[in-house]
């Protein structure tokens, strides 16, 4: 975020006490903060559920931020209602998402897929597709053309390159034929289907497929124990452009996870 113009300010880790007197420590805070055009905006993506509001305010109100929007993990109409937030209609980050469990054997993970899926996959073992790791230049390439095929917003490429180098080995790239690939982020367990995209041809081949299925081979190998599709379609914010990837990311089973949703305050107080 740093990389990209945003200011970044940490609410720390606090030592937090539940009602059976258990004490867990809560997850860092992080607010992006940048200036855009005469007012200064901030947001936070996936606040905790005990998180301090009031003090994200105070903060916030002491940086002269007039509008801040946020997506927590967790929704509490009542109290953001009291805090002067209102519900977006329009939602920025998705609202619902899809988890696989890679705890168990992989055979036993790929046994929970949709029996189309597993015919896919069983097809490819008699070919010979080409797999390369980590040519980040080349799936960029698949990106960027995947992206206009769909008429989909494509991240610029100096942005792409400071995402792998924020997370080094974090981060990893597949790509299958030179036609098909995906990035994935791994933090704290869970990898993170974050970029995936195939040209008309990989698509045809049913690539997507088997990316997919490389990637969480590769992910569980790197530690990960969940996989997050990032992203499923949701009735409740209903987006017509959701429903064809969510229909093929079902076809590997899973956990669906819905969110809050996106929530803005507009002219906070200003602690001059």
């Amino acid at each position: 975020m740093k990389t990209i113009g945003w200011e970044v300010i940490q609410i720390p880790r606090n030592i937090l006490q539940n009602a059976n007197n258990t004490q867990y420590i809560n997850h860092n805070s992080l607010i992006f903060i940048k200036k855009i055009g005469p007012i200064r905006v901030a947001k936070m993506r996936r606040p905790g559920p005990n998180t301090d509001y009031d003090e994200v305010i105070k903060r916030l109100s002491a940086q002269g931020v007039f509008i801040f929007q946020m997506d927590p993990e967790a929704d509490n109409p009542e109290t953001f209602k009291k805090l002067g937030f209102r519900k977006n209609r329009d939602q920025i980050l998705g609202t619902k998402t899809l988890l696989i469990d890679l705890r168990p054997e992989i055979n036993k993970v790929m046994d929970s897929f949709k029996p189309e899926t597993r015919n896919k996959l069983r097809k490819f073992l008699i070919s010979n597709d080409k797999l390369l790791k980590n040519n980040f230049d080349l799936f960029y390439k698949i990106l960027r053309e995947g992206y206009k095929d769909l008429d989909v917003w494509c991240p610029p490429r100096d942005q792409y390159d400071n995402l792998i180098k924020a997370f080094g080995d974090k981060c990893f790239c597949l790509t299958i034929n030179d036609i098909s690939g995906c990035l994935v982020i791994i933090n704290e367990g869970v990898a993170e289907y974050y970029y995936a995209a195939s040209t008309k041809a990989g698509k045809e081949n049913n690539l997507p497929y088997l990316v997919v299925w490389e990637a969480m081979k590769e992910a569980k190998k790197r530690g990960a124990v969940v996989w997050d599709f990032n992203g499923y379609y949701d009735d409740r914010y209903p987006d017509k452009r959701w429903k064809g990837f969510s229909f093929f990311k079902s076809r590997f089973g899973g956990t669906t996870l819905e969110f809050a949703g996106s929530y803005s305050k507009i002219n906070l107080p200003w602690n001059k």
